[in-house]
């Protein structure tokens, strides 16, 4: 029915490239995917969702998974690096704050990492639905995004769901344009295409 209307593309997710390198590329080059996200879960591990943040250094914490991000930046093969600072969503959904910003050079290393590989940054709006009540990454990562030279961003709306399918797009949008965005980017066969923001 919505032949000519709709396309439904071939995507993965790669949540732990660097500890499964060889099968994460088996995977990739095996099959016709026209979008690779690269993400990170776990650290020692242990699901970011299953630590107890009110018992742990969350600073230490937070350094050790942008570390690990920017190793995942640097070398993995995807095409778009998702929900930068994740971290904070699993602490706030525990009565903690973690915010990446604080680790603002090492933050910046990673996008800078990005953008010299010509790696996407999604903006995730799966925050809205949350207790952290904002996007992945903050306003505040991507100013530094812009301010490093960056500018092609995808928008996801994680949904696990089928009523959360492109929820929160406007707001990204909105923020986006007021940052100086001026396009979203979108992906079929690995190969990139924009679209002005509206």
């Amino acid at each position: 029915k919505f032949e000519r209307q709709l396309y439904v593309g071939l995507g993965i997710e790669l949540g732990q490239w660097h500890l499964q390198r060889q099968a994460a590329d088996m995977v990739v080059g095996a099959y016709p995917f026209d979008y690779v996200i690269g993400s990170f879960h776990k650290l020692d591990d242990i699901d970011l969702k299953f630590f107890h943040y009110k018992e742990l250094d969350s600073k230490k914490l937070c350094r050790r998974y942008l570390e690990e991000l920017l190793l995942i930046a640097g070398q993995g093969d995807f095409d778009c690096m998702a929900h930068l600072d994740l971290i904070k969503r699993y602490a706030a959904e525990q009565g903690v704050s973690i915010r990446a910003e604080d680790e603002e050079e090492l933050v910046r290393e990673i996008l800078k990492t990005l953008i010299k590989r010509g790696k996407v940054l999604e903006v995730n709006t799966s925050g809205l639905r949350q207790a952290v009540k904002e996007m992945f990454p903050s306003a505040g990562i991507l100013r530094w995004y812009r301010e490093e030279g960056g500018s092609i961003l995808t928008i996801g709306s994680d949904a696990h769901r089928r009523q959360d399918v492109g929820a929160g797009f406007e707001e990204a949008g909105k923020l986006l344009s007021s940052l100086g965005f001026l396009y979203v980017s979108h992906f079929r066969g690995r190969k990139l295409t924009q679209k002005k923001i509206e």
